[in-house]
């Protein structure tokens, strides 16, 4: 795979839900890319950021399933990844994302999501939710497309 330029050198672009859940439930279509694209970010070629609105949303179907070694396999996996940290949730963060979704009528884990992005360096997320593209204050990077432009089938 070759690293997508909106990436390269980046720091601190907020990858949604949808990346980790490709990921892990590694998606036929986009599991690996993802997994290469985490190993760009393991190799320092750019940084991540995850929010705890990505980590309540993905413990979500393993705990209704009572599947509680598979929200601890995620925590391993978020604890001993280089390059990847977690956004705290601040004030700052809330009010950003009232903004947000007053302004553009979102729901509310994704106000949070792009509140979180903006307050980086570098405003950026990576998701696959489309709607999302209409937020003008965030980069919004769709998975699909990049993987397209980078090689990824």
């Amino acid at each position: 795979m070759k690293l997508p330029p909106e990436l390269a050198g980046h720091r601190g672009v907020v990858l949604d839900t949808n990346f980790w859940i490709y990921f892990f439930e590694d998606d036929p279509l986009r599991g690996a890319w993802c997994e290469a694209l985490l190993n760009e970010v393991v190799q320092g070629h750019f940084s991540a950021v995850v929010t705890p609105v990505t980590l309540a949303e993905l413990s979500v179907a393993p705990m209704r399933r009572q599947r509680l070694d598979v929200v601890q396999e995620y925590r391993r996996v978020f604890a001993s990844l280089p390059h990847i940290s977690v956004a705290h949730l601040t004030a700052t963060t809330g009010w950003a994302a009232g903004g947000l979704r007053a302004q553009y009528n979102l729901p509310l884990p994704d106000a949070m999501q792009l509140a979180a992005a903006l307050l980086q360096h570098e405003p950026t997320l990576l998701t696959n939710d489309k709607d999302l593209v209409r937020v003008k204050e965030v980069r919004v990077l769709l998975l699909d497309d990049l993987r397209r432009r980078s090689g990824g089938t």
